[in-house]
C-alpha cells in the first residue's frame, strides 16, 4: 500500500525541448523551428518569426495576453512569474495578488508567515517597524506547500544524500509534505540514514544591496523524540543560535502525524540585529541526533533576510544616515552628494553618465570638465591636432527614433545605414576600407553574414559599430562571440530597441574598447562614442590624408620634411635640404647646384660639377682657390700663390703680389723670400727667384752673398772657404795656409797672428798681442778656465790668479797673510820700499817706519810712545807723563825742557810771563836757557816791541 505519494517535476525553460536544469542556457536539445546551440552554449533560439512558448517554437503572433516577448532569449514569457499575482511591475515582483492571497513583499502567499502581521491584503514583517530603512533581501519557502525542486533550486545543500543501489537516481527528499497543511524543507527521512555525526543544511544568499545590519528569520520544526539534542545556526561561520531540545509531550502535539503519533515542536527564531556589510551571507543549520531520521528529525521553512539598508547613495555604511563609501556614480562620503568622475548632476539630483569623451562633466553630459582622451581640450573634448581620425558614433534607441550616424573629423560619412548593425572598417593606418550594414533585426541569414564579415576582418583593423532600430533582435551567442572579437564587453547584451555604439579593433580583448549602450527605456541620452580612433604618427603634432603625413611636428626640435610621398618630422634635414626655422620649422630645398645647405643662400656641399666657395657652389673657383674635385670644394691655394692647381706651395701657377712673391720655376713655387741659394730678381717678368753663386746659401744678387754654404764663410759679401783648424785663409786666392805651431787658429802665418792656441802642449793666449805663450809673461797669469794669459791686478807685479799676488808694483806692499798688494800694511807691519813687502815692526810698535824699536809711530798696548824718540816704553821716562792717546808727553811747568817738542818751561803754568800754561812761548817773548836740568828764562823781545 502506498500512502501520501507526491510527484513533483522541475520544468525546462520554454526555449528548450530537453534540459539539464530550469535556466534558458541549460538546454540539451531544441524544439522544431529553432536554431540549436545546445551543444556549445546550452541555448535554443527560435528562428525568425517564431518565439519559444511551453517548449516549442510558435509564431510570434501567437504570444498570449498576459505574456510578453523576451527579445534576447526569443521567448514568450509570463508577464508575472507567480501565477497567484494579479499585477506585477517586474517579472518576479508582484504588485497585487489574486483573491485569497496576501502580498508579502512582492510574492503572493495564502497565509502570512509566523514573523509577520496582517495589514489589509499585505503581510508586514514585524521587525521592519524597528528598522529605519528596511529592505527584504531574501524570502524563501513562504508558500504553504512547496516541493523538492523548489528547495533544491533555492540552493540548499545537505551534507547527506542517498542514492539507489545502482546509483542511477537520487532519492534524497528536500521537502517534507503535509505538516498541518504546510511543507518543511528536509524533515523526516530526507535521506536514508541518521544524523549521529551531524547533519547540515547550507546555503548562500548573494548580491545583497548595501546595508549595515541584518535580521534573520526562520521557522524550525523539531520532529518526534528529541532528547537533550542540539541544533545550531551559523551565519557567516559565526554561531548565532544554539538550542538543546528535549520533547515535552505535555506542551506539544503531533503536528505532522505519520505512524508514531508523537509530539512535534515549532520554533520561530529571529536573529539580529547583526552588523554586516558584505554582499553575501552564508547560512548553516546543523543538528545532531542519536537515532534514525524515522524517529527524530528537523525541518524548516519561512526563511527571510531583512536588511537595515544604507541610503541608496551608499556602497557601504555604518548607519542609515551616513555613508562610509559611495556607489560608483557618487563620491564625497559621508553624504555622497557629488557625482563621481564620469557622471554629472543634472540639477534635479539625478546623477547621469557623461558622454564617453568626458572624463568628468557638469550640467550636461557633453559639457566636459576634463577629457577621457588627455590630448583633448574641455569643454568640447573634441578632435585635437595630433588625432588623425576623430570618430563620433551616434546611435539612438527605439524611443529616440532609431538612427545610426558616423562622423570622421566632424564630417558626416553619410553611410547607408539601415535596420541592424552597421560596420565601418579602417586599416591599421586609419584609411577607410569599407562600410557594411547587416539587418540583424529580422534576418538570421544576415546575422550569419555579419559573423563571417567580422571573422574576415584583418587583425588590428579599426571597426566602428552602430545599431539602427532593433538590430540586436536576431543576435545569437555566435554573433556575440564575433562582436567580442572587436572588443565588445562579454556582459553586454543589445536588447530590442537599444541604441549601441562601439569603436572596435579586430582581435581586441573583450571589453577593452570604447562602447556605450542606450537602453530602450533611457530617454536622457544617446549611445554616443566620441574618441580618437587613431592618432598621427608620434612625431606629428598634426597630420592629414595619412597618419604619417605630418602637417606640424610634435617635437620643437624636429623639422617638417616632404619626402616625396608624405611629410615626415625629422631631427636633421636630408641631403639637398636645409632647416628653415620660421615661420615654420621645415626642410626646404637647397639650390640645384647644392647637395646640402643650411639656408637657401648658404650651401654646405655641392653637386657634381660645382665647388663650394663662401657658402656658394660655383662652376669655376676664383683666383686664390683651386678645384678640390673629390670633395667638390674651392680650396684655398697656398698663401704664396695667386693662382694654383692644388693646395701645396708646389702647385702655384702665378704668385701673390701683395706682399710680393717670386716664382721659382724649377719648383713651381712662390716665395716671399727666395729660398737658400736664390735671390729675388725684380727686373724679370714675372718676378723670379734666380740662383746665387754656388758658395752662397742666400744672396741679394749673383755676386752679393748673405749666408754661405757649409764649409764657407761670409767675408765682404762673398763666401770664402772655411780653413781647417791651424790654417788661415788667403782671401786673394781663397786658399788656406798653416798657422804657426803655437797657434791652433790664426789669421796669418806668424805667432803674432794667433786667434786660439794649441792645447798639446797647452799654450795660453794673450789677446793684447794675439800671441800664444807656453808660459805667460810677467804681469800675467794663466787662466786655466779659458786658457788665456790674463793681466794681473794693477797693484801686482806678479800673480797666480786675479786675487793672489806674488810681488807688488812700486807704491804697493805685499801682505803675506792674504797675498794682496796694498798701499798700507796692517798694524804691526810697515811698507818696506826696498822689496815692496809688509815687514814686521818691533814688538813694542803697533805701527812703525822700520824694523827698529826707534821706528815706532804708534805703540802696542801696554806701551807708551815718546814721539821725539819714536820709541815705545812700558813706563814713561822721567819728565814725562802718560796721556789718553797712549803717549808719553813732557810735563809742563816742572821747570825742565827735555825734548824739542816743548817750546818752553819756566817752572809754572801761568800765562803772561813769557811761557803760558801749555808751555808755549807767548807773543812778544823770547825764551832762553833751560834744559833737562834748568828752567827757561824769558825777556821782552826787542823786535817784537817794535
Amino acid at each position: 500500500m502506498i500512502s501520501q505519494f507526491v510527484l513533483t517535476v522541475d520544468s525546462c525553460h520554454w526555449s528548450c525541448k530537453t534540459c539539464s536544469g530550469p535556466d534558458y542556457n541549460q538546454c540539451t536539445s531544441c524544439p522544431d523551428n529553432s536554431i540549436d546551440y545546445s551543444l556549445t552554449y546550452g541555448i535554443c533560439r527560435c528562428q525568425n518569426g517564431y518565439i519559444a512558448y511551453e517548449n516549442q517554437c510558435i509564431l510570434t503572433s501567437l504570444c498570449l495576453v498576459g505574456y510578453q516577448e523576451d527579445h534576447y532569449k526569443k521567448t514568450c514569457d509570463k508577464i508575472c512569474e507567480d501565477i497567484n499575482c494579479l499585477t506585477c511591475s517586474q517579472y518576479d515582483y508582484c504588485d497585487t495578488c489574486q483573491i485569497g492571497y496576501k502580498l508579502l513583499y512582492g510574492i503572493c502567499v495564502q497565509n502570512c508567515p509566523n514573523h509577520s502581521t496582517v495589514s489589509g491584503d499585505n503581510c508586514i514583517y514585524t521587525i521592519t517597524s524597528s528598522i529605519a530603512n528596511p529592505i527584504i533581501a531574501s524570502q524563501q519557502l513562504m508558500s504553504d506547500k512547496f516541493f523538492h525542486p523548489q528547495v533544491k533550486n533555492l540552493g540548499w545543500i545537505p551534507n547527506k544524500q542517498s542514492f539507489s543501489v545502482a546509483s542511477t537516481y537520487e532519492w534524497t527528499n528536500y521537502a517534507m509534505q503535509d505538516c498541518n497543511g504546510k511543507s518543511y524543507a528536509y524533515g523526516q527521512n530526507f535521506y536514508g540514514g541518521d544524523c549521529s555525526d551531524g547533519c547540515t543544511f547550507t546555503n548562500q544568499i548573494n548580491n545583497l544591496p548595501s546595508h549595515y545590519a541584518y535580521y534573520f528569520n526562520i521557522v524550525l520544526i523539531y520532529g518526534d523524540n528529541w532528547n537533550n539534542e542540539d541544533v545550531s545556526i551559523k551565519l557567516d561561520n559565526v554561531q548565532q543560535y544554539q538550542n538543546t531540545y528535549t520533547v515535552d509531550a505535555s506542551s506539544t502535539t503531533d503536528i505532522c502525524g505519520s505512524f508514531d503519533k508523537k509530539s512535534d515542536f515549532i520554533e520561530d527564531i529571529t536573529i539580529g540585529p547583526i552588523l554586516h556589510t558584505d554582499q553575501t551571507l552564508d547560512i548553516e543549520i546543523k543538528f545532531t541526533l542519536d537515532a534514525s531520521l524515522e524517529d527524530k528529525w528537523l525541518g524548516f521553512r519561512e526563511v527571510s533576510l531583512i536588511l537595515a539598508q544604507c541610503m541608496d547613495v551608499c556602497a557601504t555604511c555604518s548607519d542609515d544616515t551616513t555613508c562610509d563609501t559611495c556607489i560608483d556614480i557618487r563620491t564625497n562620503p559621508p553624504l555622497c552628494d557629488f557625482p563621481s568622475d564620469g557622471y554629472f548632476d543634472d540639477g534635479s539630483s539625478n546623477i547621469l553618465k557623461c558622454d564617453y569623451k568626458c572624463a568628468t562633466c557638469d550640467t550636461t553630459s557633453d559639457n566636459c570638465l576634463t577629457c577621457t582622451d588627455p590630448n583633448s581640450v574641455p569643454p568640447n573634448c573634441g578632435k585635437y591636432d595630433s588625432c588623425f581620425n576623430w570618430v563620433k558614433i551616434d546611435s539612438g534607441n527605439f524611443n529616440k527614433g532609431s538612427y545610426h550616424n558616423q562622423y570622421i573629423n566632424g564630417i558626416d560619412q553619410s553611410f547607408l545605414t539601415s535596420l541592424g548593425l552597421g560596420f565601418s572598417v579602417y586599416d591599421e593606418n586609419g584609411i577607410f576600407v569599407e562600410f557594411q550594414n547587416f539587418d540583424t533585426s529580422t534576418s538570421y541569414t544576415q546575422v550569419q553574414n555579419m559573423i563571417t564579415f567580422i571573422n574576415n576582418i584583418p587583425t588590428n583593423y579599426f571597426v566602428n559599430v552602430g545599431v539602427f532600430g532593433d538590430g540586436g533582435y536576431e543576435l545569437d551567442p555566435y554573433a556575440y562571440d564575433a562582436l567580442q572579437k572587436l572588443g565588445l564587453d562579454s556582459q553586454t547584451i543589445i536588447n530590442f530597441g537599444d541604441g549601441f555604439a562601439m569603436m572596435g579593433i579586430k582581435d581586441a580583448a573583450p571589453g577593452s574598447q570604447p562602447q556605450r549602450i542606450n537602453e530602450v527605456e533611457d530617454l536622457n541620452g544617446n549611445a554616443i562614442i566620441e574618441a580618437c580612433m587613431i592618432v598621427c604618427d608620434s612625431l606629428c603634432a598634426s597630420c592629414s590624408n595619412t597618419m604619417d603625413n605630418c602637417l606640424t611636428c610634435s617635437d620643437t626640435n624636429h623639422y617638417l620634411n616632404d619626402n616625396g610621398t608624405v611629410n615626415t618630422c625629422i631631427l636633421t634635414c636630408p641631403s639637398g635640404k636645409y632647416p628653415q626655422e620660421a615661420p615654420q620649422k621645415r626642410c626646404m630645398d637647397c639650390p640645384s647646384e647644392c647637395a646640402t645647405c643650411t639656408q637657401f643662400t648658404v650651401c654646405q656641399t655641392c653637386n657634381t660639377g660645382y665647388y663650394l666657395y663662401n657658402n656658394d657652389c660655383l662652376a669655376n673657383c676664383p683666383d686664390g682657390y683651386y678645384k678640390d674635385v673629390p670633395n667638390k670644394k674651392c680650396e684655398p691655394c697656398d698663401s704664396t700663390c695667386y693662382t694654383c692647381s692644388g693646395p701645396s706651395n708646389l702647385d702655384c701657377i702665378t704668385c701673390q703680389t701683395t706682399p710680393q712673391h717670386y716664382y721659382l720655376t724649377s719648383q713651381t713655387r712662390c716665395y716671399q723670400n727666395c729660398p737658400a741659394k736664390y735671390y729675388a730678381e725684380d727686373s724679370s717678368n714675372p718676378k723670379s727667384c734666380d740662383q746665387c753663386h754656388s758658395n752662397c746659401v742666400t744672396c741679394t744678387s749673383l755676386s752679393v752673398c748673405q749666408t754661405c754654404e757649409i764649409g764657407y764663410q761670409l767675408i765682404s759679401d762673398f763666401c770664402y772657404q772655411i780653413c781647417a783648424t791651424n790654417q788661415y785663409l788667403d782671401m786673394s786666392t781663397d786658399t788656406c795656409y798653416n798657422c804657426d805651431t803655437a797657434c791652433k787658429t790664426c789669421t796669418d802665418s806668424t805667432n803674432k797672428d794667433c786667434i786660439t792656441c794649441q792645447d798639446t802642449p797647452q799654450y795660453y793666449y794673450l789677446p793684447d798681442d794675439n800671441t800664444c805663450y807656453l808660459n805667460c809673461p810677467s804681469g800675467y797669469y794663466k787662466d786655466l778656465s779659458i786658457n788665456e794669459c790674463v793681466s794681473c791686478p794693477i797693484q801686482c807685479q806678479a800673480c797666480t790668479d786675479s786675487s793672489t799676488c806674488q810681488s807688488c808694483n812700486t807704491g804697493f806692499f805685499l801682505d803675506s797673510s792674504d797675498n794682496s798688494c796694498n798701499t798700507t800694511c796692517q798694524d804691526g807691519y810697515y811698507g818696506n820700499t826696498s822689496n815692496n813687502q809688509c815687514d814686521a815692526c818691533d814688538i813694542s810698535c803697533k805701527n812703525c817706519n822700520g824694523s827698529s824699536d826707534t821706528d815706532c809711530t804708534e805703540c802696542s798696548s801696554p806701551y807708551f810712545l815718546v814721539e821725539s824718540q819714536n820709541k815705545c816704553y812700558l813706563t814713561c821716562p822721567s819728565g814725562y807723563q802718560t796721556n789718553s792717546s797712549q803717549k808719553c808727553e813732557e810735563i809742563c811747568g816742572d821747570g825742565l825742557r827735555i825734548d824739542l817738542l816743548t817750546e818752553c818751561d819756566d817752572g809754572n803754568t801761568n800765562d803772561g810771563d813769557g811761557c803760558n800754561k801749555d808751555c808755549k812761548i807767548e807773543k812778544n817773548w823770547t825764551c832762553t836757557g833751560g834744559n833737562t836740568s834748568n828752567s827757561d828764562t824769558f825777556f821782552i823781545s826787542q823786535l817784537d816791541q817794535r
